[in-house]
Formats: structure tokens, sequence, C-alpha cells
């Protein structure tokens, strides 16, 4: 299953290596993602008892979202593309509403932040320095994803956690937790780069 937008720094071309040197999912016992992002490896894998996360508080409302109610996510998604449709400057009224909402963890605003990505610029997310949306307009004609494909999302992310935390929480939480004990495997997906 490939994501459903895309994401600074993911990994979806780079799949077919990683999935090279992960163990099998019967040797895994917990999979942790702290950098879940567009989620490339987390789709690609039938790792179970998974902990997703992200630092980034939209990008987790979004995943809460479709996994609560895929088919009112892909309902605002046709209202939202069907009204932009119409006129391009509908791309601005959405953006000004998700900047003005910006502290809300809900179902529209999940909505607007999958067309927002879907239909700027490059499909790239970006905030200023208020944390503000600030990508000007892209796509007229948005991949957007479907009802079906959300439902897909939705069934992947039934039974797995998703929280919003940084890198270090999630870390320092799988150290505390007795999860070291286990025959099984514990993954920690880390990418870790060498500058110099």
């Amino acid at each position: 299953m490939k994501p459903f937008l895309r994401w600074a720094g993911g990994k979806q071309n780079l799949i077919k290596d990683l999935l090279k040197y992960l163990p099998p999912t019967e040797q895994v016992n917990r999979y942790f993602e702290p950098f879940l992002g567009a989620g490339s490896l987390f789709f690609a894998t039938d790792y179970n008892k998974c902990f997703l996360s992200d630092i980034n508080k939209d990008l987790m409302n979004c995943y809460r979202a479709i996994k609560k109610d895929p088919k009112l996510i892909a309902k605002s998604l046709e209202r939202h593309n069907a009204n932009y449709q119409k006129d391009e400057q509908y791309y601005y009224k959405v953006r000004e509403r998700f900047n003005k909402y910006l502290e809300e963890k809900s179902l529209k605003q999940a909505a607007r932040f999958i067309f927002l990505i879907h239909t700027s610029f490059n499909d790239i997310y970006r905030v200023n320095l208020k944390g503000k949306d600030n990508v000007p307009i892209g796509k007229r004609k948005p991949a957007l994803p479907t009802l079906e494909y959300l439902n897909e999302i939705s069934k992947k992310l039934k039974g797995n956690h998703l929280v919003k935390r940084s890198y270090n929480e999630i870390l320092r939480a799988r150290i505390k937790n007795e999860y070291n004990n286990s025959q099984k495997k514990v993954i920690v997906q880390q990418i870790t780069v060498t500058i110099g």
C-alpha cells in the first residue's frame, strides 16, 4: 500500500531496499515509527502493534481522522475538490480556514490538510514562523485519495497507536517499557545521516 500524501524526507523511493533489511512479521513484537511522515515504511509492512508518531500535530490529526471516519474525510475531499474545480481561488479560502483553526483537532481540519497538500505547489506542506500554511496553489487536477483507498488506510491503522510526540519522547518511552524482555524483536525505524 502506498502513502496517501507526499512528505518531505519520504522513503517511498527507497522502500524496496529498506524492506530487505527488516525482519519477517512473525519476528517483530512491536514496531515504532517516530518520524511517520507519509508512512511509506509502515504501509509497506505487515507489522502489528505499531506505535506511529510524528511531532507534526496536523499530520497526526489527519491519521487519527482517517482511522476514525474515512467516509467523512472522503466526502469532505469531494466537496472541496468540486468547489476548487469551479474556482481555483477556493484553495486560498481553504488555506485561510485551515490557518484560522490551527489548534482544532477535527475531521474537517484533517480534510483541509489533505486537500491543501494535494493541491499545493509541488504537493508540499510548509508553514511560516507563525505555524501557518503558506504554500501557493499548485495542481488544478489533484489526485485526491478515494473513499476505497481511505478505507484501506483506516483498516491498516486500526489496532495501532497514533500519537504526536518527538523522537526523544518515543525513544525514552520505548526504553522504559518491558519490550526489551521479549523474545521478539522491537523495531524502531530510524535513519541516521552523517554530514562531513
